[in-house]
């Protein structure tokens, strides 16, 4: 069986083709769950994940089966601070709706969130009316924390 792995932005892909055999393929999450059928497959974990294909041969009813460990995908690349706005920026596309929570660090109440809507890779968040200090930034998705980032406010 040859793997061919593709890394994009936002998405993990695989690509499985066995040598001269008619072959259905069953994709399953570290939970069992079914994730995908076909030669391909695309997932994007927010945390680390092992995924496993089972192969099955149709002529003969020879089956295999493969791991492959893939690392969650960070989203925060870098946050930027300016007179007028926190800057978000994700190293990916957000698939789905998701959430910019901004919260104190020193006592890690929310003092914003803000919609991060499906297709965009940055998220502004105005700073008026905010105090200096540290503040943590949090990319949430299906009530999941996907990455945070602290930065310093300096008014």
């Amino acid at each position: 069986m040859k793997q061919k792995f593709v890394l994009s932005f936002a998405t993990i892909s695989w690509l499985l083709s066995a040598s001269g055999h008619t072959t259905t393929y069953e994709w399953y999450d570290s939970d069992g769950v079914l994730v995908g059928t076909g030669r391909t497959v695309s997932v994007s974990p927010s945390t680390d994940e092992t995924y496993t294909v089972r192969v099955k041969a149709n002529s003969d009813g020879a089956v295999s089966y493969s791991e492959v460990s893939v690392p969650g995908m960070r989203r925060i690349d870098e946050v930027l601070v300016s007179e007028d706005n926190i800057n978000v920026k994700l190293n990916a596309q957000v698939q789905g709706e998701a959430q910019m929570v901004l919260s104190s660090s020193t006592n890690n109440i929310p003092v914003s969130s803000y919609a991060v809507p499906e297709g965009e890779s940055d998220c502004m968040i105005p700073v008026s009316g905010l105090s200096f200090g540290v503040y943590q930034v949090t990319l949430i998705k299906n009530n999941e924390t996907i990455d945070s980032k602290k930065t310093l406010l300096k008014i």
